[in-house]
């Protein structure tokens, strides 16, 4: 056995160790930091105890339980670089990687003790953990010394200096090791860095799951400031940084026009000359059910002009309801479409919103005014809503009930990669309005037209052969389980005052069109219908263009409720709403702007049209500057956030 010398003050340098002390010593480096973020939870905790303690003794424990993942990503950050180090030290003597480790993680613990300590006063004022936002204005030291109170100051110096030299102690006293003289094994360093980094890439990610770990795994409570303890600060403000360090200093990339241009063309889009709206609903207080369909697209209705035999339920409900047939997507991405539909809020080209709590936050949620008038909430999906802050996004807001595949999966549903399938959840969602006390907003987005699509109605279109076969089949079966659950439905007593929403989170590239940079992948079906629609819209076909972020609007008008919040989304059923959508591409950085005879789609880096349709010179000259001006203050808003 080959074996390697430690040196460490209270122990005999001459004292001989195998390489399984360097195994050990990453396992104590990852209980390490995991103990100091367990510190830092509970200097939050103790900080803010006025506020959580009202939740209870078991809450606040449970804040330690649920932060687990985000700690051990967290961690796994860290020592991606020591295990690399070590697998050097391994393969050559260089007494220097000692020195580079020990104060690597000098820095680390000053970096943390900096982020937990001075994020306490931040949290009084903005209600959000330490962020890029926030970091920003570090660019001018004077003005925040002068802004921050001096009790706010002395408290977060105080933590700061007392974490930072207890950490630095314990970590010198009964974790640092100098390894010395470590002799040659070429069996153990390749093993050893595949190994280390494997499960350091595995413990990053938040396990071997299909979705990597996001901010929503911290969310429990529906106490804020639970949640907040729950978020492992470190990999918070980290992902902040990475979010948003491309618009360092708060520079708008989609500077266009002056700020008061873009700000008032934006504002003239939304303006209308008569705050009226076309009533089609026959009820003050309906229930709510929206279903929110996963990838559809106008490809798959025939009677939006898509492929025969694909989706014959839908296309026979549109006879029943209304259709709105040239709505758009505003992103790609489901996440990106959650913040569209219910906060109204337009997807951006390089960042996805609510995957920064700090900021959806600040939006406005259409969930919240029903809430408010006494309505019970729930969302149900059976995946896993940690993909992009989702669950982060909804547990904020205010569901009664936010329930995913860890819920439903102990119910022992047949289940696909993805999580369970919509026949089963559709049937969950038929219990949930049976149980619920009117009136109630429950909403589900669907799953198994997602890929890998393995829903159990494999190669139920016969007569299609195309390359997005699977894609095809998954949509046909996700219709004959709305076929079903419709048919079911309109048995139940609270079936004659509920408004169905269906609209698509966002579109799909498949071979009928493979333009992924095209508007038509953005094309997608919403469909309005219940017995609360009034008998003459039954069947009307609403063909103005319209973004999805315009539900909420049209919804709360409808309901004649306060719709002032959602400034981004317009009135789909006043005539005098202004028709136009905007849409978003990552392909990458590009944006596209529709009107009834206008069209195209900017790339923003070439500074180019990939497409480009004008009725003429002086509708390009218009619509080219509306588009740029709505990109060019949406993005500001978000920066704004």
């Amino acid at each position: 056995m080959y074996l390697c010398r430690i040196k460490k003050k209270h122990l005999d340098t001459k004292k001989h160790y195998s390489y399984k002390n360097i195994l050990l010593y990453v396992a104590k480096l990852f209980v390490f930091l995991l103990l100091i973020f367990a510190m830092n939870r509970l200097l939050f905790l103790t900080y803010n105890i006025s506020s959580v303690w009202k939740n209870g003794l078991e809450q606040i424990l449970l804040s330690f339980y649920k932060g687990l993942r985000l700690d051990i990503s967290s961690a796994s950050y860290i020592l991606i670089i020591p295990i690399f180090l070590f697998f050097i030290q391994s393969l050559v003597e260089l007494r220097a990687i000692n020195w580079i480790s020990k104060y690597y993680f000098f820095l680390i613990l000053f970096v943390m003790s900096a982020i937990t300590s001075f994020e306490l006063g931040l949290y009084d004022d903005w209600g959000s953990k330490l962020n890029y936002k926030a970091l920003s204005y570090l660019a001018h030291p004077s003005e925040v010394i002068k802004t921050a109170s001096v009790k706010i100051t002395i408290i977060s110096v105080l933590f700061f200096a007392v974490q930072l030299f207890l950490s630095l102690l314990f970590y010198k006293r009964y974790v640092y090791t100098e390894f010395i003289g470590l002799k040659r094994n070429w069996f153990f360093p390749l093993p050893f860095l595949i190994l280390g980094e494997g499960f350091m890439l595995m413990g990053l990610r938040g396990g071997i799951q299909q979705i990597p770990v996001s901010l929503g795994a911290a969310y429990y409570s529906k106490s804020n400031d639970l949640n907040s303890a729950s978020m492992n600060s470190f990999w918070y403000c980290m992902n902040s940084i990475y979010q948003n360090k491309k618009f360092g200093n708060n520079v708008n990339p989609y500077n266009y026009y002056s700020p008061s241009e873009a700000k008032a063309t934006s504002k003239y889009l939304h303006s209308i000359a008569k705050d009226t709206t076309i009533s089609v609903i026959n009820s003050s207080s309906p229930n709510i059910v929206l279903i929110i369909l996963e990838s559809w697209t106008d490809q798959l209705i025939e009677s939006l002009g898509g492929e025969k035999g694909i989706t014959p339920n839908f296309d026979r409900l549109s006879k029943e309801g209304i259709v709105f047939s040239n709505l758009y997507a505003s992103g790609e991405r489901s996440n990106q479409g959650m913040n569209c539909i219910f906060s109204g809020f337009p997807a951006q080209p390089t960042v996805v919103l609510i995957s920064q709590s700090d900021k959806f936050q600040k939006q406005p949620f259409l969930v919240n005014p029903f809430h408010d008038k006494g309505y019970q909430t729930s969302f149900s999906f059976g995946g896993d809503l940690n993909y992009g802050n989702i669950k982060g996004y909804f547990m904020y807001n205010k569901f009664d009930e936010v329930q995913d595949e860890a819920y439903f999966s102990s119910k022992g549903y047949p289940q696909g990669k993805l999580g369970i399938h919509d026949e089963f959840m559709l049937s969950e969602l038929m219990d949930k309005c049976n149980s619920s006390k009117a009136p109630f907003f429950n909403c589900l987005f669907t799953l198994s037209s997602h890929s890998p699509y393995d829903q159990p109605l494999q190669g139920s279109l016969k007569d299609k052969i195309l390359a997005e076969y699977p894609f095809l089949c998954s949509a046909n079966y996700t219709d004959k389980c709305l076929g079903d659950f419709f048919q079911k439905a309109k048995k139940q007593t609270w079936y004659k005052n509920t408004l169905f929403v269906l609209v698509a989170d966002h579109g799909h590239i498949t071979s009928l069109d493979n333009d992924a940079k095209g508007l038509k992948i953005h094309h997608c079906p919403m469909l309005w219908l219940g017995d609360v629609i009034k008998p003459e819209f039954r069947g009307y076909k609403h063909d103005k263009i319209a973004s999805q972020n315009d539900l909420a609007s049209t919804l709360l008008a409808q309901l004649n409720m306060d719709k002032s919040a959602f400034k981004w989304s317009k009135n789909l059923l006043n005539p005098y709403t202004k028709e136009f959508a905007y849409v978003t591409n990552s392909f990458p950085d590009g944006w596209g702007f529709i009107t009834p005879n206008n069209r195209y789609m900017y790339e923003c880096q070439n500074n180019s049209f990939y497409l480009k349709n004008f009725a003429s010179v002086a509708d390009s000259l218009k619509y080219l500057k509306e588009g740029k001006c709505y990109m060019q203050q949406s993005f500001q808003e978000y920066l704004d956030y």
